[in-house]
């Protein structure tokens, strides 16, 4: 179900029942749904950004990415059971759609370097699911519309049953959010760092750092100079608003 996290509705399901949910959709014939994941850091950032808080509001699927969603629902709403992580979803769903076999794959953002990689690992691990394209666009912090409608284009020549968008937050929910509903495809997914994940650029946490709510820690510690200053201004501003709207509500 989903669970109320102050102006957010979230969904409180694993990352199993959420990729069955997606390939439910693939099998559809109806409009395009799409997924975001929402951390401490995009919910700090969507306050001062209304085109993302829109964005993460209109999403079909808000995953709790950060353990800071969970811990602070129960105050915030109501208590959301589980962590759900991008990567989770991405490989259930890869799991659900290689079984099925017959199913298709595009991977909109990054590098060059890096979709090659992604293209060699999908055919190691998924060899029944066709990546049908990548494309990595230009580095901007916001596109045009005429980048806007080539990349459309690019995809509906492919019309894949699922793409990956990892062009970085805000930007890639906002894009998603904008253009869903021009795009020839059945389910999207805003999924950002699995991409360098996929590549092997970035490791994942160790299992019991995963378990334990403290990937957060591995990612800021392995890139200290970005993601580490990006978790040391926006975790304390994040604590900071979930026990003032406590002490509001009580």
């Amino acid at each position: 179900m989903k669970k109320k996290f102050n102006e957010y509705l979230v969904d409180d399901y694993s990352a199993v029942t959420i990729s069955s949910q997606m390939m439910q959709s693939i099998s559809e014939d109806k409009k395009a749904r799409w997924l975001a994941c929402i951390n401490p850091h995009s919910y700090v950032t969507a306050q001062s950004d209304s085109r993302f808080s829109v964005a993460l509001q209109n999403a079909d699927w808000l995953i709790p990415d950060g353990i800071g969603i969970v811990i602070f629902s129960a105050i915030s709403g109501e208590k959301v059971k589980q962590r759900v992580a991008g990567w989770d979803v991405f490989y259930e769903l890869n799991q659900k759609m290689n079984s099925a076999g017959g199913k298709t794959a595009y991977f909109l953002g990054s590098t060059e370097a890096t979709l090659e990689k992604i293209k060699i690992y999908m055919a190691k691990e998924f060899p029944k699911v066709e990546v049908v394209g990548t494309f990595s666009p230009p580095f901007r912090d916001a596109f045009d519309s005429e980048d806007t409608s080539a990349m459309v284009s690019r995809i509906n020549a492919v019309s894949p049953d699922v793409i990956w968008v990892g062009l970085t937050a805000p930007k890639q929910e906002k894009w998603l959010n904008d253009n869903i509903n021009s795009l020839d495809v059945k389910v999207a997914g805003a999924i950002g760092a699995v991409f360098d994940f996929c590549a092997g650029n970035v490791q994942r946490a160790p299992l019991w750092m995963q378990r334990t709510g403290l990937e957060w820690l591995h990612r800021s510690l392995s890139s200290p100079s970005r993601l580490g200053k990006r978790n040391m201004i926006s975790n304390p501003i994040f604590v900071g608003i979930m026990f003032k709207n406590w002490l509001f509500k009580r």
